[in-house]
Protein backbone atom coordinates (compact mmCIF):
# COMPACT_ATOMS: atom_id res chain seq x y z
CA UNK A 1 0.00 0.00 0.00
CA UNK A 2 1.32 3.40 -0.84
CA UNK A 3 0.84 5.88 2.02
CA UNK A 4 2.73 8.71 0.93
CA UNK A 5 0.53 12.01 1.49
CA UNK A 6 -0.89 13.50 -2.35
CA UNK A 7 0.06 17.49 -1.98
CA UNK A 8 -0.17 20.13 -4.43
CA UNK A 9 3.23 20.92 -4.98
CA UNK A 10 6.12 20.55 -7.12
CA UNK A 11 8.94 18.76 -6.76
CA UNK A 12 12.31 20.92 -8.37
CA UNK A 13 15.66 18.54 -8.21
CA UNK A 14 18.81 20.54 -9.09
CA UNK A 15 22.11 20.87 -7.68
CA UNK A 16 23.46 24.11 -9.04
CA UNK A 17 22.00 26.94 -6.92
CA UNK A 18 21.60 29.67 -9.94
CA UNK A 19 19.57 26.95 -11.33
CA UNK A 20 17.39 25.78 -8.92
CA UNK A 21 16.45 29.41 -7.88
CA UNK A 22 15.73 30.37 -11.26
CA UNK A 23 13.72 27.23 -11.91
CA UNK A 24 12.07 27.54 -8.83
CA UNK A 25 11.10 31.47 -9.01
CA UNK A 26 9.71 30.60 -12.76
CA UNK A 27 7.45 28.08 -11.63
CA UNK A 28 6.36 30.08 -8.72
CA UNK A 29 5.75 32.78 -11.30
CA UNK A 30 3.64 30.88 -13.85
CA UNK A 31 1.98 28.52 -11.36
CA UNK A 32 -0.37 30.19 -9.09
CA UNK A 33 -1.11 28.40 -5.44
CA UNK A 34 1.44 25.85 -5.56
CA UNK A 35 4.07 25.17 -3.53
CA UNK A 36 7.30 24.45 -4.61
CA UNK A 37 10.32 22.15 -3.10
CA UNK A 38 13.67 21.99 -4.11
CA UNK A 39 16.11 19.20 -3.57
CA UNK A 40 20.41 19.25 -4.24
CA UNK A 41 20.69 15.52 -5.08
CA UNK A 42 19.09 11.86 -5.76
CA UNK A 43 19.52 10.88 -1.77
CA UNK A 44 17.29 13.72 -0.51
CA UNK A 45 14.85 13.25 -3.43
CA UNK A 46 14.22 9.64 -2.64
CA UNK A 47 13.67 10.85 0.59
CA UNK A 48 11.25 13.61 -0.31
CA UNK A 49 9.27 10.55 -2.83
CA UNK A 50 9.25 8.62 0.10
CA UNK A 51 6.56 10.56 2.08
CA UNK A 52 5.20 12.67 -0.52
CA UNK A 53 3.74 12.64 -4.05
CA UNK A 54 4.04 15.91 -5.80
CA UNK A 55 2.02 17.40 -9.14
CA UNK A 56 5.07 17.23 -10.89
CA UNK A 57 9.05 16.79 -10.49
CA UNK A 58 11.47 18.84 -12.37
CA UNK A 59 14.73 17.24 -12.18
CA UNK A 60 18.31 18.17 -13.77
CA UNK A 61 19.83 15.25 -15.63
CA UNK A 62 23.32 15.37 -14.20
CA UNK A 63 23.11 15.56 -10.70
CA UNK A 64 26.62 14.84 -8.51
CA UNK A 65 25.17 11.60 -7.39
CA UNK A 66 23.15 10.81 -10.54
CA UNK A 67 23.95 11.04 -13.88
CA UNK A 68 22.14 10.99 -17.38
CA UNK A 69 19.72 7.97 -17.84
CA UNK A 70 20.64 6.72 -14.07
CA UNK A 71 18.66 9.55 -13.05
CA UNK A 72 15.52 8.76 -15.24
CA UNK A 73 15.80 5.12 -14.09
CA UNK A 74 16.10 6.07 -10.68
CA UNK A 75 13.00 8.67 -10.38
CA UNK A 76 10.80 6.08 -12.79
CA UNK A 77 11.35 3.58 -10.17
CA UNK A 78 10.75 5.74 -7.17
CA UNK A 79 7.48 7.35 -8.58
CA UNK A 80 5.60 5.82 -11.93
CA UNK A 81 2.85 8.00 -11.51
CA UNK A 82 4.27 11.74 -11.35
CA UNK A 83 4.90 13.18 -14.46
CA UNK A 84 8.79 14.27 -14.63
CA UNK A 85 10.14 17.12 -16.42
CA UNK A 86 13.95 16.35 -17.23
CA UNK A 87 16.09 19.43 -17.56
CA UNK A 88 19.70 19.38 -19.71
CA UNK A 89 21.95 21.59 -21.14
CA UNK A 90 23.60 18.98 -22.65
CA UNK A 91 21.22 18.08 -26.33
CA UNK A 92 22.64 14.68 -26.84
CA UNK A 93 21.19 13.16 -23.69
CA UNK A 94 17.67 15.04 -24.12
CA UNK A 95 17.85 13.62 -27.21
CA UNK A 96 18.50 9.92 -25.73
CA UNK A 97 15.38 10.29 -23.11
CA UNK A 98 13.48 11.32 -25.68
CA UNK A 99 14.35 8.30 -28.39
CA UNK A 100 13.69 6.26 -24.87
CA UNK A 101 9.81 7.65 -25.22
CA UNK A 102 8.52 6.82 -22.01
CA UNK A 103 5.43 7.85 -20.48
CA UNK A 104 5.29 10.51 -18.45
CA UNK A 105 8.75 11.87 -18.98
CA UNK A 106 9.01 15.27 -20.66
CA UNK A 107 12.64 17.04 -21.86
CA UNK A 108 13.43 20.81 -21.70
CA UNK A 109 17.03 22.38 -22.79
CA UNK A 110 18.54 24.75 -20.42
CA UNK A 111 18.57 26.84 -23.66
CA UNK A 112 15.92 29.58 -23.71
CA UNK A 113 15.19 33.02 -22.84
CA UNK A 114 12.39 33.47 -19.88
CA UNK A 115 9.31 33.34 -22.00
CA UNK A 116 10.71 30.16 -23.95
CA UNK A 117 11.66 28.64 -21.21
CA UNK A 118 8.71 29.13 -19.43
CA UNK A 119 6.13 28.23 -22.54
CA UNK A 120 7.82 25.01 -22.98
CA UNK A 121 7.28 24.78 -19.58
CA UNK A 122 3.73 25.10 -19.82
CA UNK A 123 3.58 22.89 -22.87
CA UNK A 124 5.21 20.12 -20.88
CA UNK A 125 2.51 20.10 -18.24
CA UNK A 126 -0.15 20.66 -20.65
CA UNK A 127 0.61 17.40 -22.05
CA UNK A 128 1.43 15.86 -18.85
CA UNK A 129 -2.49 16.40 -17.98
CA UNK A 130 -1.19 18.42 -14.42
CA UNK A 131 -4.41 20.71 -13.17
CA UNK A 132 -3.11 24.02 -12.30
CA UNK A 133 -3.83 27.43 -11.84
CA UNK A 134 -1.38 29.21 -14.59
CA UNK A 135 -0.69 32.80 -15.32
CA UNK A 136 0.25 33.79 -18.74
CA UNK A 137 3.80 34.24 -19.15
CA UNK A 138 3.41 36.58 -22.13
CA UNK A 139 0.77 38.74 -20.31
CA UNK A 140 2.89 39.31 -17.34
CA UNK A 141 6.67 38.48 -18.23
CA UNK A 142 7.24 42.29 -18.02
CA UNK A 143 6.28 42.61 -14.27
CA UNK A 144 9.19 39.46 -13.82
CA UNK A 145 12.33 40.85 -12.78
CA UNK A 146 15.01 40.37 -15.00
CA UNK A 147 17.46 38.78 -12.74
CA UNK A 148 14.74 36.46 -12.40
CA UNK A 149 14.61 35.59 -16.33
CA UNK A 150 15.67 31.47 -16.48
CA UNK A 151 18.47 31.05 -19.55
CA UNK A 152 21.43 29.38 -19.74
CA UNK A 153 24.36 29.84 -18.29
CA UNK A 154 26.52 29.47 -20.79
CA UNK A 155 25.05 32.61 -22.68
CA UNK A 156 26.31 34.93 -18.97
CA UNK A 157 29.52 32.61 -18.57
CA UNK A 158 32.58 33.89 -20.18
CA UNK A 159 36.19 31.96 -19.72
CA UNK A 160 39.20 32.74 -20.64
CA UNK A 161 41.24 30.36 -22.79
CA UNK A 162 43.51 29.79 -19.85
CA UNK A 163 40.81 29.45 -17.47
CA UNK A 164 38.86 27.08 -19.69
CA UNK A 165 42.75 24.79 -19.57
CA UNK A 166 42.02 25.00 -15.41
CA UNK A 167 38.70 23.96 -15.76
CA UNK A 168 39.77 20.94 -18.16
CA UNK A 169 41.62 19.42 -15.68
CA UNK A 170 39.51 20.88 -12.58
CA UNK A 171 37.18 18.35 -14.14
CA UNK A 172 39.84 15.80 -14.75
CA UNK A 173 40.27 15.58 -10.77
CA UNK A 174 43.48 17.40 -11.33
CA UNK A 175 44.50 19.17 -7.52
CA UNK A 176 45.94 22.83 -7.52
CA UNK A 177 49.43 21.82 -7.39
CA UNK A 178 48.98 19.09 -10.33
CA UNK A 179 46.97 21.86 -12.43
CA UNK A 180 49.99 24.50 -11.88
CA UNK A 181 52.75 21.34 -13.07
CA UNK A 182 50.47 20.64 -16.13
CA UNK A 183 49.99 24.35 -17.11
CA UNK A 184 53.72 25.25 -15.53
CA UNK A 185 52.43 27.90 -13.54
CA UNK A 186 52.66 28.56 -10.07
CA UNK A 187 49.87 27.12 -7.46
CA UNK A 188 49.15 30.88 -6.45
CA UNK A 189 48.42 31.82 -9.93
CA UNK A 190 46.31 28.64 -10.18
CA UNK A 191 44.13 29.78 -6.69
CA UNK A 192 44.01 33.05 -8.68
CA UNK A 193 42.48 31.58 -11.93
CA UNK A 194 40.21 29.67 -9.82
CA UNK A 195 38.80 32.54 -7.34
CA UNK A 196 38.07 34.83 -11.21
CA UNK A 197 36.22 31.12 -12.10
CA UNK A 198 34.08 30.94 -9.37
CA UNK A 199 33.47 34.16 -9.62
CA UNK A 200 32.47 34.29 -13.76
CA UNK A 201 30.50 30.86 -12.90
CA UNK A 202 28.42 32.03 -10.15
CA UNK A 203 29.43 29.10 -7.34
CA UNK A 204 31.09 28.65 -4.17
CA UNK A 205 33.47 26.09 -4.70
CA UNK A 206 35.05 23.63 -6.56
CA UNK A 207 32.83 21.18 -6.97
CA UNK A 208 29.57 23.53 -7.69
CA UNK A 209 32.43 24.87 -10.71
CA UNK A 210 32.79 21.18 -11.90
CA UNK A 211 29.16 20.05 -11.76
CA UNK A 212 28.08 23.10 -13.64
CA UNK A 213 31.10 23.26 -16.57
CA UNK A 214 29.45 19.20 -17.01
CA UNK A 215 25.85 20.26 -17.32
CA UNK A 216 27.10 22.86 -19.94
CA UNK A 217 29.33 21.68 -22.57
CA UNK A 218 29.45 24.67 -24.42
CA UNK A 219 31.60 26.35 -21.59
CA UNK A 220 34.18 24.57 -23.24
CA UNK A 221 33.53 26.02 -26.48
CA UNK A 222 33.36 29.77 -25.35
CA UNK A 223 35.65 32.79 -26.94
CA UNK A 224 37.84 34.48 -24.48
CA UNK A 225 36.93 38.07 -23.52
Amino acid sequence: MDHRINETHILIIEDHPLYATGIKELVEFVISDVKVFTVANMKDALGHLATKTPLLIISDLRLNDSNGMETVDTLRRADMRTPILFMSGDDKLLVELEKRNLHKCYAMPKTGDFHQTSQMLLDCISRASVIANWRSPHVNGRHFSMRNKVSPAGSRIQLTQKQREVMMLLVNGMSNKEIARQLVLSPETIKTHLREIFTRMNVRNRTQAVSLFKKMPSLADLSPN
